[in-house]
């Protein structure tokens, strides 16, 4: 690369959010916000009004097959 054409931006961080209070529509929301062609690890927070063994089911299904790792913000 000469200099004269700007590279493209490297994405490192994506987030995805929800405030929906049921599981399969936060999931859908947060997932639906990310580009999961491009994503390799996903970290997800959960509020404890979220029932974690569901989220994780749930997350399992719309990720793709994109490794991730979840934690309760309670």
């Amino acid at each position: 690369m000469d200099g004269s054409q700007p590279r493209p931006v490297p994405r490192f961080l994506r987030i995805g959010r929800s405030d929906a209070p049921d599981v399969e529509a936060a999931v859908i929301e947060a997932a639906g916000a990310i580009d999961l062609d491009a994503t390799r690890f996903v970290l997800a927070f959960l509020p404890d009004s979220l029932d974690p063994l569901r989220a994780t089911e749930r997350l399992g299904c719309h990720l793709d097959g994109v490794p991730f790792f979840g934690c309760s913000t309670a």
